[in-house]
C-alpha cells in the first residue's frame, strides 16, 4: 500500500508540473568574471578576440531560440520569416550584453523557428528564418534579407521577444551604457543600426568594464 501511495503521489507531481508555464527569463545564475568563465576562452588576434563559430561567448543564461513573446513565424516590425535564408543583402554585426561586469551569452537560434537542427553548437537549419537571426551563442547577428535595408537593434530584440530600454536589457535591469566599436554611444538603443561588422556592447550596472573587441571569423 505504501508503494502504491508513493506511485500515485509521484504521478500527481509529474502530471501537475507538466502544466507549469515556461519562464520567459530564467533565474540569474551566480556571477562569474569574464576572465575566469569556462565558457569564454579568449584567443588574441590582431589586438582583439577571435570569434569561434559554434562556440559560446559569455555565461549561458537564456534558453535557445526566441522568447515566448518573440518570433513564432509572424511578421515582426515588417520582417518576415521565410522558409529559406535570403542572401540578397548579407552582413554581420556583433552584440555583447554585460551585466555588472559579466558577459552574458546571446543564445543561438534567435530568429530561427523550430525544429532546430544543431551541429557543433551551430544552428544549421530550422523551419523558417527571420532576416535577423543568430546561428550560435557567440553574439554574431546574421542580417540576411531579400532587400537592401538598414535594420535596427530594436527589431532584433523584438524578434527575440526581449525588452530593450535604457534601464532594461533582456530582463537585466540597471543603468545601461552603450558602446559602438568600443566608443560610447548616446543614441536611443532601439535605433542603433545593424551595419557590417559593427560591434555593439550594452553594459548594465557597475562595474562598467572596457568593452571587448572581437575579430569576426574569416568569411563573415
Amino acid at each position: 500500500m505504501k508503494q502504491l501511495a508513493f506511485l500515485i503521489k509521484a504521478t500527481l507531481i509529474v502530471t501537475c508540473t507538466s502544466f507549469i508555464p515556461l519562464i520567459a527569463v530564467p533565474a540569474y545564475a551566480s556571477n562569474m568574471p569574464l576572465a575566469t568563465s569556462p565558457y569564454f576562452i579568449p584567443v588574441s588576434v590582431n589586438g582583439g578576440l577571435l570569434i569561434n563559430q559554434g562556440g559560446i561567448i559569455g555565461k549561458p543564461f537564456f534558453p535557445m531560440g526566441d522568447n515566448i513573446t518573440g518570433g513564432r513565424g509572424q511578421t515582426i516590425d515588417g520582417i518576415k520569416a521565410n522558409s529559406m535564408e535570403a542572401l540578397a543583402y548579407h552582413i554581420h554585426a556583433h552584440l555583447s550584453i554585460i551585466d555588472k561586469g559579466h558577459e552574458i551569452a546571446i543564445p543561438a537560434g534567435i530568429g530561427i523557428t523550430p525544429p532546430l537542427q544543431i551541429q557543433n553548437g551551430f544552428v544549421s537549419n530550422g523551419a523558417a528564418y527571420y532576416w535577423l537571426h543568430t546561428h550560435d551563442a557567440t553574439g554574431i547577428i546574421h542580417i540576411e534579407s531579400p532587400v537592401h535595408k538598414i535594420f535596427t537593434l530594436g527589431q532584433f530584440f523584438d524578434i527575440w521577444g526581449m525588452p530593450l530600454s535604457k534601464n532594461n536589457i533582456a530582463g537585466f535591469k540597471g543603468k545601461v551604457l552603450a558602446y559602438i566599436n568600443g566608443k560610447p554611444d548616446y543614441e536611443p538603443l532601439r535605433m542603433i543600426t545593424l551595419t557590417a561588422h559593427k560591434q555593439i556592447t550594452l553594459e548594465i550596472g557597475k562595474p562598467y568594464i572596457k568593452p571587448p573587441k572581437y575579430i569576426f571569423p574569416q568569411g563573415l
